[in-house]
């Protein structure tokens, strides 16, 4: 499409889309989308996430519609940066997708059985821990992101080696609940507060030391 073929339109297409993604990148399109690199919108990437999950905590279909377009920007962005460097384009990113759902969808492209939704999250962690080759559970702990917020991956961290049988499982406490969980939570964030510490860093810290303790132990 020409720049002209943009000027009026009122329906695009997803190929359009990201069409009109590398003309604002081309060497005579926008100055600004053109000097960006990965490292410089990745927070960008971040921000419209939260703001398309703000729409979804807020029930609000019309954030959510634009903060969905916002988000998919992003995605676009990022593979012309690619495509630029001869690496991948945005089809490459749609196969891989597709092949990894069907992949990963035994139960519904294949003979695996799936009767509810347990069974079908276990048929999803069988394949996708085959996909990545991991052969044991401490490979599977040791691949959750790093880039997730660290109270976020904790709890990631910490469903994984109980469902490995890493850590024996804690016994349930039946005063616990969302409030007094939320209480607890916001009372450590102001005590580090206090203490001039950072509660998100001292918890990544601790999640790093989750990991290498597991693998001591696996060790021995």
């Amino acid at each position: 499409m020409e720049k002209r073929d943009f000027i009026g339109k009122e329906d695009f297409t997803f190929d359009e889309f990201a069409e009109l993604v590398r003309v604002l990148r081309a060497p005579d399109g926008c100055p600004w989308d053109r000097a960006q690199t990965h490292r410089s919108i990745r927070n960008n990437f971040i921000e419209e996430t939260y703001e398309a999950v703000e729409g979804i905590d807020r029930d609000d279909p019309s954030i959510l519609r634009e903060e969905l377009g916002d988000v998919m920007l992003q995605v676009l962005l990022h593979a012309a940066m690619e495509e630029e460097s001869g690496n991948f384009s945005i089809g490459d990113v749609i196969n891989d997708i597709c092949r990894k759902l069907v992949f990963r969808h035994p139960h519904v492209f294949a003979d695996r059985l799936a009767n509810n939704e347990e069974e079908a999250l276990d048929s999803w962690d069988e394949r996708k821990k085959k996909e990545k080759g991991q052969k044991d559970a401490l490979q599977s702990v040791a691949s959750v992101s790093r880039a997730l917020p660290s109270l976020m991956r904790a709890q990631k961290l910490y469903k994984k080696a109980k469902k490995g049988g890493l850590i024996p499982p804690r016994d349930g406490d039946d005063s616990a609940n969302v409030s007094s969980v939320g209480q607890a939570l916001f009372d450590l964030c102001a005590l580090c507060s206090e203490n001039g510490l950072e509660a998100e860093q001292i918890l990544y810290d601790f999640n790093e030391k989750f990991i290498a303790d597991l693998a001591k132990n696996d060790e021995k």
